[in-house]
This record gives C-alpha cells, sequence and structure tokens, in this order.
C-alpha cells in the first residue's frame, strides 16, 4: 500500500494504482511530500526540537525533495531497487496483537507510518567502551540499545535469506535516498534539519549515482557550515529525547506507562520556557 499524490484538491490516498516502477516510485515519492506539504500548510508548526524551521523552510526543502524525487524515478538503478516492500520500523509490544488462544501467534500488526535505519552488514552491536564507568542510568539505557540492535541485526539476517530483494533495497540503496523518502512526510513532526541533511548529502554525492545532469538542490559553503551546527545540536537533543523515553517508559507520543512511579524521578527546574523548547511531544489540547 502507498499514497497516490495529489492532484489540486484530490484527497491523499492509496493504494499506488501505478504498473511501472519507475511510475511507483515517482507516484510514492511525490505522494508522501505532497502529505508532508499539505500538513505544512494547512496545520499549524508546533515546533518541536532546536531549528524546527519557518513554514517557508519546510515549503521549500519539501519542493526542492520533489525535483530530486522525480529525478531519482527516472534512473534505471533506481527503479530497479524499487519494487514495492512493507517494512516496519516501530515494532514494539503496543504495536503487536498476538491470539487469545494462543499468544505465541501474531494476529495483527499496526502503525506503518514510521521507518528507520541502522547499520547493516557484519557490524556485532556493542556496548560503549566507557560501560564500566557508567552510572546505573546509563547502563540500563546501554544495554537497552545494544539489545535492541541484536534484535534488528537478528531481523537483517532472516531478510537476507528470505528474501534477498528486499534486503538489497536497504542495503544497496544509500542510506540519504532512503531518508528523502521516508522523512518528507514528517517535517511536520521532525523539524527541517533530516531532510535538509539528507539533501545536502545528496547533493555533495550527485555525481556518484551516475545522473548526468546537476542536481536540483545547492546550498553554500555558509549555509552547510550553519547548517552543520544546527545537526549537531539537533543529534544532540535527539539523544536527550531517546534517553528521557527510555527513562519514562514513554513512545513518540508522550504514552507513560501508568505504573511508573514518578516520586523516584528528580529533575532539575528549570524555566517554563526553556522547558517548553525542549518539550518532546505536542500538546493536543
Amino acid at each position: 500500500m502507498s499514497i497516490r499524490p495529489v492532484h489540486g484538491n484530490e484527497p491523499h490516498a492509496g493504494p499506488c494504482l501505478s504498473s511501472t516502477s519507475f511510475q511507483h516510485l515517482s507516484d510514492l515519492g511525490l505522494g508522501l511530500a505532497n502529505h508532508g506539504l499539505a500538513h505544512v500548510q494547512q496545520s499549524p508548526l508546533i515546533p518541536r526540537g532546536p531549528h524546527f524551521g519557518t513554514e517557508e523552510d519546510h515549503v521549500q526543502l519539501l519542493q526542492a525533495a520533489m525535483k530530486i524525487i522525480t529525478k531519482f524515478a527516472e534512473f534505471p538503478p533506481f527503479q530497479r531497487l524499487s519494487r514495492p516492500t512493507l517494512w516496519h520500523g516501530d515494532l514494539h509490544l503496543g504495536n503487536i496483537f498476538v491470539s487469545r488462544e494462543d499468544p505465541t501467534m501474531i494476529v495483527g500488526i499496526t502503525d506503518w507510518q514510521f521507518v528507520s535505519t541502522y547499520k547493516f552488514g557484519l557490524v556485532k552491536p556493542e556496548l560503549p567502551s566507557n560501560f564500566e564507568e557508567m552510572d546505573e542510568d546509563k547502563k540500563v539505557y546501554a544495554e537497552s540499545e545494544r539489545g535492541q540492535a541484536l534484535l534488528s541485526k537478528c531481523y537483517e539476517v532472516a531478510l537476507a535469506k528470505a528474501h534477498p530483494e528486499a534486503y538489497s533495497a536497504l542495503t544497496k540503496v544509500d542510506p540519504a535516498v532512503r531518508d528523502l523518502f521516508s522523512l518528507t512526510e514528517n517535517t511536520w513532526k521532525d523539524g527541517v534539519v533530516p531532510l535538509r541533511d539528507s539533501l545536502i548529502q545528496i547533493s555533495d554525492n550527485w555525481y556518484q549515482t551516475g545522473i548526468s545532469e546537476p542536481c536540483p538542490y545547492q546550498i553554500t559553503s555558509d549555509d552547510a557550515s550553519k547548517h552543520n551546527i544546527e545537526l549537531s545540536r539537533y543529534k544532540d537533543w535527539q539523544t536527550l529525547k531517546g534517553y528521557t523515553q527510555e527513562l519514562l517508559q514513554s513512545d513518540d507520543d508522550g504514552w507513560v506507562n501508568p505504573q511508573l512511579d514518578s516520586d523516584k524521578s528528580e529533575t532539575e527546574t528549570i524555566p517554563q520556557e526553556e522547558a517548553k523548547a525542549l518539550w518532546f511531544y505536542i500538546d493536543r489540547t
């Protein structure tokens, strides 16, 4: 299942009806970007994290992404790896339904809107080199991260054995290109930094793809330096977000286990406006 691109006031819908890999890749990519563009233009942007970007920033990046997606869709090497594939990047117990009669049998999986990437290949997940010097909370977080990475590695091996075409699509396409398709729909939630980083990486390596025409997205050296600073701060914020979610046992929407003993949590008092600027979740009230 995938999204059709929007034409005029036509709603975003699916499945994609294209019969060729070229048109399917184009329709899917432009559909995701159009969906993100419509969200940015029709809904209020609520900043989450540093350097979230203005509406104009979002629109400009999404339009640039759409031009690049069109170029990729026309390029035969990308078409060979663009067959429709289901890839779920948010598998946790809340998204997996099991049978009442047999809890070992999975009967349904929900929340297919998220994707993620990790290091493929012969990379063994390890604990940090300074693990023994960490405090107990950081050790728990590091062990959890390694556990998740080990599960992903097991899935990777099984995927390579059972479905080599899907494995090739995930390993032979540059991560920045995969990110281009996965990030365009969610700049309203993730901000402009991740998508801009993907576009910069694609622009820097454009001619290595084999495409002879100039890259539709260009950036000055000064803007690139500014982006690197913003990217570093954004990554620090993401690390803090992940650490907070681990401690609170929460998900990306801010759900917290009601059995969590909040009396044991100790936090430093900071000004309300500063706290709002760092808050990870969307206020839906």
